[in-house]
């Protein structure tokens, strides 16, 4: 089975700008607890809610770009346990599915 199959079509993304604030917000929201953090359709990492309450910050002035981690992407075309190598490997619970684009 290839990610394609089994990905989430809906993409709710972060940009690096953003306080954490907004990006906890647009979590609670959206029932999520990551979000790849993009600009200009680049993926830079991902802001993870397990890395945003292991640290100490004022989340109204506090920037995603300084709590985002790295992360590797997935082609959608790759197979299931592909990905979860490199889930695994991440140490993360998804990461962002990415041909020429986010998709």
């Amino acid at each position: 089975m290839l990610i394609k199959d089994i990905m989430s079509k809906s993409i709710i993304t972060a940009r690096p700008d953003e306080t954490i604030s907004q990006v906890l917000s647009r979590m609670r929201t959206k029932k999520v607890h990551q979000l790849p953090v993009v600009d200009k359709n680049s993926v830079l990492g991902i802001v993870t809610i397990n890395k945003i309450i292991t640290k100490e910050f004022d989340p109204a002035t506090t920037k995603v770009s300084s709590v985002m981690i790295p992360t590797p992407t997935v082609r959608s075309d790759a197979t299931i346990e592909e990905a979860a190598e490199l889930i695994i490997s991440a140490n993360l619970r998804a990461i962002p599915v990415y041909d020429r684009e986010l998709v």
